[in-house]
């Protein structure tokens, strides 16, 4: 009934062309599950390989970054298993590979055969129909990239195609690293079991691991050298938003004067999906590639700035101070809305306006005031530091399947 209203409603506003168009995109929708299934069904009959580990399916525009980068590093350096990177990127490819790491291009015929031998599929984001469908028999692993602040955004109109896939789909393990991930995830992930491990990112907060240095854009490591550590470095990380919002929302010639009153540079890093432009005239405000892992550099910030991003939980293990600029907060509540109270869980002082923000930057230079409301929100969030995120996951894969 529901797709016969939605025809109807395209005849009424558009006509019978457009409505031709659609119902036959739809078909062809429609008989492509059948061949993903049939896929997936001759899939569990391919021999695995127990010792390969496939990671896929990144984030676009992610790069080699994630939790996926840092259980692949420890695989490859602490372990005999054979850990494989596919990606959609020549330069991650290639410096991969001058590093002596496997690695295929996701669209080559190395990498299909992959899909179909693989005994573990490691991923950070909700596998597509097309991926799911090569990985029966396999072990599947959802590591998953987010701390529960925002909802989901799961809302709007959903085809019988994806609501097939949600229900066929189900992992084997899902990383959390807190009972409210967990709840927070349940809600949308079918899995056999939760491994509460922290993230595997995390790890290179809390120690050294070999490598981590790929995956870091050039520009943004020369920069953190050229600036040095005598100065105050401000962070700046926020978050995308499917609607039109002037991210820019900086007066950029009284920010620089300001920093320099201050002895501080601000290091705006957007989000990947996000387009932002800063003139280079400021010697002070600096824009960051959007692409690339900033993870093992985030002890660098002195001071981070945020409005609605998790990346602010993981910042927690450095009990660094947080500065959150929630300048659109009705409207993002409205159109994205939050899982949990938004003041209970950020635990730094609020700006919603350019003038303010100035007013608490300099407050949080001078005095940090915050200190144990972070460590109780880590303390829910992380339940503690974990510096063996990784070897705690691979262990009880290992141990259970």
């Amino acid at each position: 009934m529901q797709e016969i209203r939605r025809a109807i409603e395209i005849y009424n506003q558009e006509g019978g062309k457009k409505l031709l168009i659609d119902s036959k995109d739809y078909l062809v929708r429609q008989l492509s599950v059948i061949v993903y299934v049939i896929t997936y069904v001759a899939s569990m009959f391919f021999e695995k390989d127990d010792s390969i580990w496939l990671f896929t399916n990144h984030a676009r525009n992610a790069g080699f970054s994630d939790n996926g980068k840092y259980l692949y590093l420890y695989l490859n350096e602490e372990t005999d298993e054979r850990a494989i990177w596919l990606t959609s990127s020549k330069e991650v490819h290639d410096a991969l590979n001058a590093r002596g790491y496997e690695v295929y291009r996701s669209d080559s015929w190395k990498a299909r055969y992959l899909r179909l031998k693989s005994k573990y599929i490691v991923t950070t984001t909700t596998l597509g129909l097309v991926e799911w469908a090569y990985y029966g028999g396999s072990t599947i692993i959802q590591l998953w990239h987010g701390v529960p602040l925002k909802n989901l955004n799961l809302t709007g109109h959903h085809e019988p195609v994806h609501d097939l896939k949600e229900k066929l789909l189900k992992y084997d393990f899902l990383v959390v690293n807190s009972e409210l991930t967990e709840q927070y995830l349940k809600e949308t992930k079918r899995y056999t079991k939760a491994i509460y491990a922290g993230y595997p990112r995390n790890d290179v907060l809390l120690k050294d691991i070999p490598n981590s240095s790929l995956g870091i854009p050039v520009e943004t490591n020369d920069l953190l050298e050229e600036i040095g550590n005598s100065e105050t470095i401000i962070g700046y990380f926020p978050t995308w938003r499917k609607y039109e919002v002037n991210y820019d929302n900086f007066e950029y010639d009284r920010f620089d004067e300001f920093l320099e009153e201050n002895d501080a540079h601000f290091l705006y890093k957007p989000h990947r999906y996000m387009e932002v432009n800063i003139d280079d005239q400021y010697d002070r405000i600096h824009l960051l590639p959007a692409y690339g892992d900033i993870y093992p550099l985030l002890e660098e910030f002195d001071i981070m700035i945020t409005d609605y991003s998790s990346i602010v939980f993981d910042y927690l293990l450095l009990d660094n101070p947080a500065i959150f600029y929630p300048f659109d907060f009705e409207l993002y509540e409205k159109e994205r809305g939050f899982h949990l109270d938004y003041d209970e869980f950020t635990p730094g002082p609020k700006a919603y306006d350019f003038a303010s923000l100035l007013q608490t930057i300099e407050e949080c230079i001078d005095e940090d005031e915050y200190g144990e409301r972070r460590r109780d929100v880590r303390r829910k969030i992380l339940q503690g530091k974990n510096p063996h995120a990784c070897e705690h996951i691979y262990e009880t894969i290992k141990s259970e399947s």
